[in-house]
Parts: C-alpha cells; structure tokens; sequence
C-alpha cells in the first residue's frame, strides 16, 4: 500500500470509527411514560389514578400541616426510613458475572450506595431537598435465612430473552414478557423493595441512539398488581448513573417534570391553584420540555416554558437532560405522602437487618381456599398495630395466595403497661375478619386467643379492636419473643371459619408480636445482712404496677435458690407511684432449715457409714441426732451454716407473671 492509500485508508477508518463511536453513544431514556400513559388511556387505571392523586394531595397537606406545628422538615424527628432491597439479576449464560449485562455484586452494591448519596441531598449528585429514605440489600429471606440481597437467576427458559431482553409492557415489541420474567424471582412487595436487572429492555419507536434504561411502577398500580418494583438495564448499574435515583422518585410517586409535554411542547400552562392538579403535581417545579436531546443549559438561560430563566428546574431528577442533580421540597413533600399512604409497610420490615436467633413457633397451617383463582377482592387490605403498616390487596390482587407468612420480617413490639388498637381495611365485599395471637407460644390459637371478631356492614370496612393492657398482663403470656398473630377474612357467609380452617375466597396472613416482659417492680435498692442469729433483707420500690406479692429466696451458692418467703405489696390494688419499703427477717434456725444444712451432713455420713445396713438405721440415727441438737441449742446460740448466703427477690403479678431480681450476697455483720 503505497503512502497515499495508506492516507485515505486512515481517513475512511478513523471517520468509521467516529460514526460507530457515535453509534454506540447511545442516551438512556426512561420507560415509565409509555405504561403511565397507557393506564390513563384505561378508564379503571385512570380513576384509580385520580382517587391515588386525591389521596397523595390531602396527606400532603397533613404532612404540611403538622411540620408547620412542629418545625420539622422531615415530620417525623427526621427520621430516615429504611428500605430493605432485593436486586434479581436475570442474565444469559453467555454472560459471566462482572460482564456488561451480568453486573458484579461490588457495581451493585455501589448503584445502592450511589441511589443513597442522591437522596441524603446537600451533595454534587443532589444539590436541593433530601428525601428521607434509605435503601440496604437486604439481610434476610422471607424464610429468616441469610442474603447478600441479590439473587441470579437464569433468564435463558423465558421465551425470547436470550435474543431481545424484556419487551417494555404495552409496546409491541418482541422480547420475554415482564409478567414471566418476574415469576422467576419476587419476594414479598409488602416487605422487600424488588429490583430486576435484565440484559436489554426492549422498546419500539426510541428516539435515534437511546435505550430504555429502566422503568418503575406508581404504587397504585404495582399495588394492583402485587408485583411492585423497578426493572433496570443491565449497563446502568454502576455508581454514577442516576437511572435507579430517577426510577425510585416514580416508585415514591413522582412524574416526570415534562408530563404532559414533550421535546417539541410545553405542559399545559399552570394558573394559580392548579400547579398541584396539573403537569408534575408539584407546585415548586417549573414546567419543561423534554430535554433528552438540548444539551447542556445553563440556569440563567430562558426556559420556554415559564419565559423565566431555568433556575436549576433543567437539572430536576425527574426530568431528562445533562447533570440532573437537584430534586425539590414539593417532590420531597409528594415522595414522602406517597411512602405513608402505600409503602409505610417498609417501616415495620425486618428485611434489612440479619436473621434472628430464633424462629416465630409455627401454627398448623390453614386449609386450602375452597374458590382458588377467584376475583373478589377478599382477604385483610391493611393491618395497622403500633408500628405495624401493612399494606396488601387482598387474595386475588397478592398473587391469589391463600396463606402469606410475614413472620420473619413484618410484625410489632408491645408493652404490657399499654392498650393498643388493632385495625384491619377489608374491601369490595362485606367480610369477616378475625385475628388471633398466640400468646402462650404453645403452636395452637387457643380459644381464649381470638383478639378480633368482626363482621362488616358495608364494603368497604375498618375492623377494630382493643388489645387492653390487661390482655398482655395475663397468665401465661409469653414476654420476649416473638409470637404468631394471624390475620383472616373472608366472605361474610363463612363466618364460622376457624384460625387453621378453610376459608372461601379470602386470604390469612401472619405477623410477629413480641410483648415485652412487664416492668411490674422498680426496685431502688436490696440489702441483705446477717446480724448475730438472724438474716435481714431489706428493699424499697419505687413504682409498682399490677403487682401482688414478692417471693424471698435463698441460696447457699448463688445458682440453686429455695423459698425462703413472701410478702404481699403495700400498693394499692398493686399499684403505686410512690416509695415503699419492706422487709423480712429469718432466724438462723430458719435458714439452716431451708438451706438444708442440719440434716445433709449427718446424711452423708450416716450412707457412708451404714451403706450395707438398713436404711431404718439411718433414720433413726437423724432423730436422735435432732434430738441432742435441739438440746444443745438451748444451751448455745444457733448461727447460720454457710460461709455465704445469697438473696433474691421476685415479683409476682396479679396474673402469675414472675419478675426476679438479680440476686445479692449477704453481708455479715
């Protein structure tokens, strides 16, 4: 090749490997306006989607409302709400892991870590309002063993998927469908937030040089579902991308800030009072275009929109363009009403933490629903104890599971010195609901423990019930570990359904209940003290609650303790505010008695001594060793026995429930 072709080959190269350069720039764009838009087009989606708006807007107001009392930006003492994570890599056997479409664990973890900074704010990712959420990988499976919080599952058995990815929902194009993709991999929507990582998200009509990077679900209609979640491209999952930061602001109900526009128009204009009714529902985001294709644009310059210059609105996390890195406190204000009214489920979850030493007792499970496959929309919607707030949807809209068992991760601690309210939402049809709790964690729901029995007089219906603190006080509860509670409705002809029986067309859940054990006795101080002939122990509370009497024990060791009496509480009906002080005193005689400390000597000796003999020689050899004892006492002053003496006291409520101090060393004197 001589010089001169050499030249022109170089040209054509390089101009060739510019125009592939080009080619292979491609723009992440987002896949949620195509399955949005088309539940607007639906006339069901659509108003369920305006009664959610409605919903989102009056907590918003709430929300406003009580930060204005409170001077709190976040609500609630700005506390941050974890959210557990599970990420589903579904990947082609060609591709190894740390490949380009089989992300690493390490790249993983670092778009979690990345997903964090963006919403802790006040950084170069986010320079406007934080959002007061926090995402981890989850810790534990729904069956209480441990994860790192990602699961790879072999996507090749999906028909399509080795060869076009996933089709994006509702476009036509070819590719495995979401709905089989998914079946693959899903832990419960109630407790885990589910991600999947696929190869290729595959979309027909894309702008030239994009790709779908990623799409999420509103909760309203993932709710429906029962397959919440957001489904990302295989390339975005790095530490840079703000792909999965975009993604969860729709998770948390956020629009794109050109809805209703798009590269060419404006949203429609926005007059006084309507900017929450309109566009983005956010009344401090500025409208604007799409601006996946305008370049860089400086704050200073004019958005079309407003004819005002952009002020940061053209770098909005929820909007397309360059250096997206600013979300605002409308959005902030609409995340965070969106998470209490579908997704406050996540603040009661245990995903997120390590497994528990040990498991919740099981029960008998329930029978098999006598409809299966049916769509009433039967079966607990909401659960609301304490800190518990469960969101589900009931048999049908929960993956027509019959029997859900949050156990390990969803459930509540209680105290006994409180009364609580249970509450569960049933819909669409009128239903009785029941629930129960083991108390005495024996593995039955014992008669005596149903803790709601109601039928509901309309559809729609909120079933309450008091847990009293006398409930949690009674015998034979179990204090300090978790116990089972399960959660039943079903269609108000089958109101005799039992806790293991079963049930028509509705659907039982279990949760955890831990009752902590009661704080019966506040104890201020314990002596014990050996004067001359006698043990004087001594004590003084300063509260009581629900107390009846105490127990006094004794123990040579400080292991083995024996009664050494009891003495009923000096408060009123067992309860007392104020200091009171007892006391209790035993002769030496007593304690030698108790403690065992005449007879077992002469025993020992007297087995050693007269092993081949009857035992009749050895009872009487005891009597007669009592006798001349007794004797001798009369003549010199008994003392206590043992080098040491240990002391306790215990606390014995009005239902049997026994609280023990521990124990303290009496003191010679």
């Amino acid at each position: 090749m001589n010089f001169r072709n050499l030249i022109v080959f170089n040209t054509l190269l390089i101009a060739s490997l510019l125009f592939m350069a080009k080619g292979f720039a491609q723009t992440p764009i987002c896949g949620f306006d195509k399955i949005y838009h088309q539940h607007l087009a639906d006339p069901v989606m659509s108003q369920k989607i305006k009664e959610f708006n409605k919903a989102v807007l009056l907590k918003e107001h709430q929300i406003r409302a009580l930060r204005s009392t409170t001077k709190n930006a976040n609500v609630i003492g700005g506390e941050v709400f974890e959210i557990p994570v599970v990420v589903h890599v579904i990947y082609r056997p060609a591709d190894p892991i740390g490949s380009r479409y089989n992300p690493s664990d390490a790249n993983i973890q670092l778009m979690i870590d990345h997903l964090n900074e963006v919403y802790a704010g006040g950084n170069n990712f986010n320079m406007g309002a934080a959002l007061p959420f926090r995402f981890k990988l989850a810790q534990r499976t729904p069956q209480c063993t441990f994860t790192i919080g990602i699961e790879r599952i072999d996507g090749s058995s999906l028909s399509g998927f080795n060869a076009d990815g996933i089709s994006l929902p509702g476009s036509g194009a070819t590719g495995a469908a979401e709905s089989e993709m998914k079946k693959l991999s899903l832990w419960p929507v109630t407790g885990y937030y589910n991600i999947w990582v696929v190869w290729k998200i595959n979309a027909v009509g894309l702008p030239l040089n994009s790709f779908i990077s990623g799409y999420a679900n509103l909760p309203f209609s993932s709710g429906v579902s029962g397959k919440d979640g957001a489904v990302l491209n295989a390339q975005i999952v790095n530490g840079t991308s703000s792909t999965l930061s975009h993604e969860m602001g729709h998770a948390m109900g956020l629009l794109h800030t050109f809805e209703g526009g798009d590269a060419d128009n404006c949203p429609l204009a926005e007059s006084e009072g309507t900017c929450s009714t309109m566009g983005d529902l956010v009344c401090d985001t500025d409208p604007v275009k799409n601006l996946l294709s305008a370049g860089v644009l400086a704050d200073n310059m004019l958005n079309p929109c407003t004819d005002k210059v952009y002020n940061g609105s053209q770098r909005n996390i929820m909007g397309y363009g360059s250096s997206l890195n600013l979300l605002t406190n409308g959005q902030r204000d609409r995340a965070l009403a969106t998470f209490q009214l579908t997704r406050a489920g996540f603040m009661s979850s245990m995903g997120a933490q390590t497994p528990p030493a040990s498991l919740v007792k099981s029960v008998s499970l329930p029978l098999d629903i006598f409809n299966p496959g049916n769509s009433y929309n039967m079966g607990p919607c909401s659960v609301n104890l304490n800190t518990l707030l469960y969101s589900s949807y009931g048999y049908d809209k929960n993956l027509s599971d019959f029997f859900v068992d949050n156990t390990c991760n969803l459930g509540t601690k209680l105290i006994p010195e409180e009364s609580y309210t249970l509450g569960v939402t049933t819909q669409t049809n009128r239903q009785v609901c029941k629930a129960w709790i083991d108390f005495n964690n024996d593995g039955n729901f014992d008669g005596n423990e149903m803790v709601l029995n109601s039928s509901a007089s309309t559809a729609a219906f909120t079933h309450t019930t008091t847990l009293p603190s006398s409930r949690l006080y009674a015998s034979g509860v179990v204090y300090d570990v978790p116990l089972r509670m399960r959660i039943a409705a079903d269609f108000i002809n089958n109101a005799d359904f039992l806790p293991t029986g079963q049930l028509q067309y509705g659907q039982m859940e279990d949760f955890y209940v831990q009752i902590k054990a009661p704080n019966l006795v506040t104890f201020v101080g314990i002596n014990a003290k050996i004067v001359k002939n006698n043990l004087d122990i001594n004590w003084t509370t300063s509260s009581e609650k629900n107390n009846d009497h105490f127990i006094l024990e004794v123990s040579k060791d400080g292991s083995v303790f024996k009664e050494l009496g009891t003495l009923n509480s000096l408060a009123n009906g067992g309860n007392s505010d104020t200091s009171l002080s007892y006391s209790l005193s035993k002769t030496a005689k007593e304690v030698n008695g108790i403690l065992g400390l005449w007879i077992l000597p002469l025993l020992f000796a007297g087995i050693g001594s007269y092993k081949r003999r009857k035992w009749v020689s050895v009872v009487i050899i005891v009597l007669v060793f009592g006798i001349f004892t007794n004797t001798s006492c009369r003549k010199k002053d008994v003392v206590i026995k043992s080098d040491q003496i240990f002391v306790r006291v215990k606390a014995v409520s009005k239902t049997g429930f026994v609280m023990t101090v521990n124990a303290v060393k009496a003191i010679k004197q």
